[in-house]
């Protein structure tokens, strides 16, 4: 079983990076050629391998927070307009990965990765502290944050990928560089917005 669902999300990823390269907006209403196109490509042999298997082999397991942003982007592109990940969900993420990836490699006594696995004594703290963000997050309307945490907890408490620790279930390095990129994006928007204003103010004042 955690073969058939660790595949199907690299095959998410696959399809979404092709179909970025295939720019399938452009398609207009001949879009499901692109997808035909791009689910073809995914199962191409690669050295008597398959490029979806030769991507899991490569990448491991993907978190779900990778996966939401993958099936946010694929669904995105039936509508007009792209919706942006939702800052919640980004500043999240890279909290958590603040939290977790320097005191892993070694800064600090206190190892968080290890409280990931049901053994750990400060394991249903953590299990705990994510069902009650959960429920904050999908109170306050900050869905995506909520979908992503409810969605990791269901799949570990399932055990869909091969890893036994919750912590690989809620992000990895490529969902950390996309958040950063999309906080990054949404901060230049505004100032950029910001500016313009003060520009067009100044336009109409002189004129």
């Amino acid at each position: 079983m955690n073969t058939f669902f660790s595949l199907m999300s690299h095959g998410l990823l696959l399809m979404t990076l092709l179909l970025m390269l295939l720019q399938v907006r452009r398609w207009q209403r001949y879009w499901p050629m692109a997808y035909l196109l791009a689910a073809a490509i995914i199962v191409l042999p690669v050295s008597d391998w398959l490029l979806i298997e030769f991507s899991r082999g490569l990448l491991t397991d993907l978190s779900l927070a990778s996966i939401v942003m993958l099936a946010m982007y694929l669904f995105s592109i039936l509508k007009p307009q792209r919706p942006r990940n939702q800052l919640s969900f980004n500043l999240a993420i890279l909290l958590l990965a603040v939290l977790l990836y320097p005191a892993s490699m070694g800064l600090g006594m206190f190892d968080p990765y290890a409280t990931g696995f049901a053994s750990h004594v400060y394991y249903d703290y953590l299990v705990v502290g994510i069902a009650i963000t959960g429920i904050a997050a999908a109170y306050l309307g900050h869905w995506q944050l909520a979908l992503w945490l409810t969605l990791a907890c269901l799949a570990h408490g399932l055990h869909l990928f091969e890893s036994s620790n919750l912590w690989n279930y809620l992000l990895d390095p490529f969902a950390v560089i996309a958040g950063l990129v999309s906080v990054i994006s949404a901060a230049s928007h505004k100032i950029f917005l910001k500016f313009s204003k003060g520009d067009d103010s100044r336009v109409q004042a002189n004129a």
